[in-house]
């Protein structure tokens, strides 16, 4: 079950404490995955109870703004794994860090993959919105690092 709230305050890169509340709740109720969107910029992810929160990826495609100031977003991809009908809990998850343009200084409106530099540095930044609330990371990959839990 991808839980896909439409929610958050435009432009600010933290995640709303009650809507932390509310998408841990999606979980606690069966959700598998929770992907939010709104704010119109990323603001990281965390692991709760074996599953995915994304607080807001960014936007993708945005045709309300010629000349957005962040144009950094990423496409996540998550594999889920079931034996016998029952969804493994392992979270085999990746990010492609993408623009929502091809160009810097205007809103061509055509996604682009990132160039390698500008992967890094979105990468990074997630990683760093994420920290506060979570102990899981893409690696320079894009690759979902889960820490073992002593």
């Amino acid at each position: 079950l991808v839980v896909l709230p439409h929610a958050g305050i435009e432009d600010v890169i933290v995640p709303l404490p009650e809507w932390r509340v509310r998408y841990k709740e999606f979980i606690d109720l069966g959700a598998d995955v929770v992907i939010a969107s709104h704010p119109h910029t990323p603001q990281g992810w965390e692991e709760y109870n074996g599953k995915m929160i994304l607080y807001s990826l960014g936007n993708f495609s945005f045709g309300a703004n010629r000349n957005p100031a962040d144009k950094d977003t990423v496409v996540y991809q998550q594999t889920f794994t079931f034996v016998d009908g029952e969804l493994q809990s392992d979270i085999d998850a990746k990010i492609i860090p993408a623009r929502l343009s091809g160009h810097d200084n205007y809103n061509d409106y055509q996604p682009a993959v990132a160039t390698e530099a500008q992967a890094s540095v979105i990468i990074q930044r997630m990683n760093e919105y994420s920290k506060p609330y979570s102990g899981v990371y893409f690696d320079e990959q894009g690759q979902l690092i889960v820490p073992e839990k002593n």
